[in-house]
Parts: structure tokens; C-alpha cells; sequence
């Protein structure tokens, strides 16, 4: 639990290795209920299928078969407890639920430095983080990136190409300003002519949330994700 003056905020982790091997496909299916009902809905997902199939993709269920034996869920809290002190300071949110997985999935511990984040509704974070990486500050990275996008969606509705440009850039410039570090990898890898030729090509295709399931489909998935895609890894 994170408490300040104005913000009560529950940060739930699921990241023992006594929780989590040899069992990965049963508890993706059993034992999530329990989030759900603390959220009394989907968190932004269409179904509790949806938000299993998410979390089966983000931990990949199918690599997994066992995590190092470390319990490091007191340096996940505390890092995520300094990083909201840090955005606290400068803005009111209005985020009252953090959950923490561990991952082995390949994208997140080859592209990512180790963690990723998604802020399905403005008042939930998931964040997922590998747990023999050393972690620590891109943790605290990826919760002010994503503290800033809950304030930016509670505002903004996501339509076009140019809203994620927009969320996304503001989110960096939120995070290098507060806490500084490098330059996101994804906001390096192409250049300013490989952006323009497929921002018009991008832009004409369906890269919105679905109203059902407020998530990014389709083309934002291959975009972000899929490298093998047949779109330049992280152009848009």
C-alpha cells in the first residue's frame, strides 16, 4: 500500500517463484479472479479472456517454465513507491492500483531493458518486470512513463496515429524531466524519413482502440511488438 497526503494506492505483486513455477497455465486460468474482483471489472478489457490472453502474452506462458528463487517484491515496492513520491511532487493523479508480474517474455528483456508497462484504465497501472535483470531503474522509468499516460488518456481519446505520437512523446519528456536517463530505445530506432514515409501509410489503417475493449489492436500491436511484422519495428 502507498499512502500520501491525498493518494491511497494498492500495489499488488505476484512475483514469489513459489507462486509462479511449473504452474504458469493454471493460475493465468484460476488465479486472477482475485484481481478482478478488486476491480469490480475488466480493468479495461473486453473479457477476463481478454485480460488472461494479455497476461499470458506479457509473462509468455509459453517460455516460462521456472523463475530465478528470489523474492526482490521489496525492492519492486520500494522502487515504485520513490518513483510516485517523485511524480506526486509535481502532479495530482488520480491512479489507486499497481499490479507487478514477473516476465520472461523475449521482447521485454531484449528491447525493453528488462520491464514494461500498460495503463489499460487512468487509475491502474500493470507493470511487468525480469527478475534476474538489474531492474531498478527501469522500473522507476517505466512507472513515470506510465503515471503520465493515466493523466493524458483521462483526457484524450486515442483515434488516430498522432495521439499515440503525442501520448507517447509527453510521457518521455515527463520521465527524462523527472528522472532523467536515456532515450527510450523505440524513440531511436528509425529515422525522420522512415517516420513520414509510414506515418501516411499507418495512419490510413485501423490503429485505434476498440470501444469495447479500450486496448490497441491490430496494427499497434505488430508496430510495438512483433519485430517480424511486416511494418519497420517501432515506427509509429
Amino acid at each position: 500500500m502507498y499512502q500520501s497526503n491525498k493518494n491511497t494506492i494498492l500495489i499488488k505483486t505476484y512475483l514469489t517463484a513459489s507462486y509462479w513455477n511449473g504452474k504458469i497455465p493454471e493460475l493465468l486460468k484460476q488465479r486472477f479472479t482475485d484481481y478482478l474482483e478488486i476491480t469490480n471489472n475488466h480493468v479495461g478489457f473486453k473479457d477476463a479472456d481478454d485480460f488472461i490472453k494479455y497476461l499470458g502474452w506479457s509473462i509468455d506462458k509459453n517460455a516460462v517454465t521456472t523463475f530465478p528463487e528470489m523474492d526482490v517484491t521489496p525492492l519492486v515496492v520500494q522502487t515504485i513507491r520513490d518513483s510516485l513520491d517523485i511524480c506526486l511532487k509535481t502532479i495530482p493523479n488520480e491512479i489507486n492500483q499497481i499490479f507487478v508480474y514477473p516476465t520472461q517474455n523475449a521482447f521485454v528483456k531484449e528491447s525493453m531493458n528488462g520491464v514494461s508497462g500498460f495503463t489499460p484504465t487512468n487509475n491502474i497501472l500493470i507493470l511487468f518486470v525480469v527478475l534476474d535483470n538489474d531492474f531498478a531503474t527501469a522500473l522507476e522509468e517505466t512507472v513515470v512513463h506510465e503515471f503520465n499516460h493515466s493523466i493524458f488518456w483521462r483526457h484524450t481519446k486515442w483515434n488516430r496515429l498522432i495521439d499515440g505520437f503525442v501520448g507517447e512523446g509527453l510521457a518521455e519528456h515527463f520521465r527524462e524531466d523527472l528522472v532523467g536517463g536515456k532515450s527510450a530505445p523505440w524513440s531511436l530506432k528509425n529515422n525522420l524519413e522512415e517516420c513520414k514515409k509510414w506515418f501516411h501509410i499507418l495512419d490510413e489503417k485501423v490503429y485505434i482502440y476498440e470501444e469495447t475493449s479500450k486496448l490497441p489492436v491490430g496494427i499497434y500491436g505488430d508496430v510495438f511488438t512483433n519485430p517480424k511484422s511486416e511494418y519497420p519495428h517501432w515506427i509509429g
